[in-house]
């Protein structure tokens, strides 16, 4: 199974998500809160056909 959050290492965070079966993870040289949200406001479009 996979674990959604946020977690640090030094001055690197990261935070994942599922979105539509696509796990996106977000990491930078920013703080917690910042990586959670830009993971939050992610979404999938599909392509019109």
């Amino acid at each position: 199974s996979y674990s959604e959050g946020v977690m640090s290492s030094g001055a690197l965070n990261v935070a994942s998500r599922v979105v539509d079966n696509f796990v996106v993870t977000v990491m930078g040289g920013v703080p917690g809160k910042t990586v959670k949200q830009v993971a939050g406001a992610l979404v999938h479009h599909t392509r019109a056909q």
